[in-house]
């Protein structure tokens, strides 16, 4: 919505100051004619004003949703940074209460099989996911239904309509497959993929870490394109999707360069593709299959793919 911010009459025009919903400021000069009223111009300024339903003089100085969403982000990810990694200390506390209840055994299980190989990796990174899980959906959520007091499906949930971007998530995966073929030979590439490093070991290992890997990048959908993305359009339009996509560049600091620079392009697309369908649900399709067929890349440049069959 357009708001008039200040309006200056001049001997022959008269100067608004158009200030629209997303914060952005412009100029427009009319011009009058040359023997019109000072009265005469304001009256003209104020009745288009009114004609053209162009909402109060002044803009909203204090969005409290956009307050929330940006130092909400900021407080998650620094929780995400900081506690989203395994620590047997951090762990063992968690499990205190376990003790309360009587079930030392069970706390004593759980810490042997973290920290016990062969699989104490896979349960590591299985913490991993549900740490994020914890900062990137539940919190959010939280937010959604006890501070804002709006509809999940608001903020990408929503699956209506989803199956019309059908031919975009073919597209983007063929596109960027491509490109995981080519990349997938290096050896940064390889070194990073899997993440589980025994992925390739067994049917097993490989199915369970792809299952918990998918969940992750349901969390970071809903974090950037759901909450982030859709939590600041109202004030910002369009430009809630860069926005959001420097803290999602952000994360992948540290990860090859190749897929660094690519998570501006997808942060963009993706939070674009949100923005347009209201829905995560098309990105987090295109961004699990995208990350499957990296990690399934990399075992076969590695010759571990083909030693399971």
């Amino acid at each position: 919505m357009l708001k008039i911010a200040r309006i200056v009459t001049h001997e022959e025009s008269i100067v608004f100051t158009w200030v629209h919903g997303n914060g952005i400021t412009r100029f427009a000069e009319i011009t009058t004619a040359l023997d019109i009223s000072h009265t005469d111009q304001l009256r003209f300024a104020l009745m288009l004003n009114e004609s053209l339903h162009l909402g109060d003089v002044l803009p909203r100085p204090w969005d409290r949703r956009v307050m929330w969403v940006l130092i909400g982000s900021s407080v998650i990810l620094m929780l995400s940074r900081y506690f989203g990694q395994f620590d047997s200390k951090v762990f063992s506390w968690l499990l205190s209460p376990l003790n309360w209840l009587g079930c030392s055994d069970w706390r004593d299980h759980l810490l042997a099989a973290m920290n016990t190989p062969p699989r104490s990796r896979l349960w590591q990174l299985g913490y991993w996911v549900a740490a994020h899980l914890g900062y990137y959906v539940v919190l959010p959520i939280f937010m959604i239904k006890f501070v804002f007091r709006a509809r999940l499906r608001d903020f990408g949930l929503s699956l209506a309509g989803c199956w019309r971007w059908w031919w975009i998530v073919v597209l983007s995966i063929g596109a960027v497959a491509a490109l995981v073929i080519i990349f997938g030979k290096t050896p940064s590439f390889q070194a990073t993929y899997p993440f589980y490093k025994d992925a390739g070991k067994s049917w097993f290992d490989l199915l369970i870490w792809e299952l918990i890997y998918g969940v992750q990048f349901f969390s970071v959908e809903f974090f950037f394109r759901g909450f982030m993305t859709h939590g600041l359009k109202e004030r910002f339009g369009f430009y809630s999707v860069p926005i959001m996509t420097v803290p999602y560049c952000m994360i992948h600091f540290g990860k090859p360069f190749p897929e660094t620079l690519g998570s501006i392009l997808a942060g963009l697309g993706l939070g674009t593709l949100s923005l347009w369908s209201r829905s995560i649900w098309i990105g987090f399709v295109i961004h699990v299959m995208i990350a499957w067929s990296m990690d399934l890349t990399a075992l076969y440049y590695k010759g571990q793919l083909q030693m399971l069959f």
